[in-house]
């Protein structure tokens, strides 16, 4: 039999193209049908080219995650060898750890210096190098004159809160911290002068305290107790006065309450010297008293004034009851 004719051009490409595109969409129809081996071709090519653009996305997904990875590795790297410098940087000692410079692991002068005894040469090279603990060991066998100096360096090195504290400590000057001091931190500030400063400083030390607390906080409570400290009767009676300034006969619960306070404080302080400062809310109390049958009592608190000089109430008060 002779053999059969071959197939038109146009259906052999089409049928070579729909081959090369076999793995997205099989080509189902007949080969003698051109219009719909290009349909299918058409369908399997824009397959190949979704496939080929989610490729591509996986691609540059898959590149910037690597990407990532390697910023994080060089940054923890980062991280690696900080640690190691400043591990490096540092003295490990039984009670923790303390920060000291990096340093060469010999220095001919300054171990010249400590094997001549010029303390005051090696300590001077500690303090340029920045270690100041080695400055200070060393500074302790120099003499009284190199450790006040050194340590009085190392105060004036550190500027915080702690060490104003602790220089007013070392150097018992709380004339200045009282002066200069956080009024907020009014409470630690007179706790420190109670704790160290000597008993002949302390009232002059709170009254200052006190006196900054009024004029320029206008804290008449905080300066009150602090002048208690000082046992200043005439600033704590005043103070009181001003606060209980309607204690008369006609309101006897705040009159009662102030001479409570100011009874028990100055039997504390052992004066009788705040009585003069209130002689008339005094006078009024004692005839509160008397107009209760207590003629002894109100007469006996009319005695507590030094004088009655300029305290008429009191005056023609004694001389009823008398």
């Amino acid at each position: 039999a002779p053999p059969p004719p071959p197939p038109p051009p146009a259906v052999a490409k089409a049928a070579e193209m729909a081959a090369k595109a076999a793995t997205f969409a099989p080509i189902t129809a007949a080969d003698d049908d051109p219009a719909a081996i290009f349909s299918q071709l058409a369908v399997a090519t824009e397959q190949q080219e979704v496939a080929a653009a989610e490729a591509e996305a996986a691609k540059a997904e898959a590149a910037k995650a690597v990407a990532e990875a390697e910023a994080a590795a060089a940054a923890e790297a980062a991280e690696i060898e900080k640690a190691r410098e400043a591990a490096a940087a540092t003295t490990t000692t039984a009670s923790g750890v303390i920060q000291q410079p990096l340093m060469p692991a010999h220095d001919p002068e300054l171990s010249l210096a400590i094997l001549n005894g010029n303390f005051e040469s090696a300590v001077a090279k500690c303090v340029k190098s920045g270690r100041m603990a080695d400055a200070l060991v060393l500074a302790a066998s120099g003499g009284p004159e190199l450790w006040i100096s050194t340590r009085d360096q190392y105060l004036a090195s550190v500027k915080s809160g702690f060490m104003r504290t602790l220089g007013a400590v070392v150097h018992q000057d709380f004339a200045s911290y009282v002066a200069e001091s956080e009024l907020s931190a009014w409470r630690e500030t007179l706790a420190l002068v109670n704790t160290y400063a000597a008993p002949e400083e302390l009232p002059p030390l709170c009254n200052a305290l006190a006196s900054r607390l009024h004029a320029e906080a206008a804290d008449a409570a905080a300066a009150t107790l602090c002048y208690m400290c000082a046992a200043n009767t005439a600033k704590v009676v005043e103070l009181w006065a001003g606060h209980y300034a309607d204690a008369d006969g006609r309101n006897p619960s705040s009159l009662l309450d102030l001479m409570e306070k100011v009874v028990v404080f100055q039997e504390t302080a052992g004066t009788r010297d705040g009585y003069a400062l209130i002689s008339d809310k005094l006078a009024a109390f004692a005839e509160l008293l008397a107009s209760q049958g207590c003629l002894p009592e109100a007469m006996g608190y009319l005695l507590q004034l030094p004088t009655l000089d300029g305290a008429a109430a009191a005056t023609e008060l004694m001389h009823r009851i008398h």
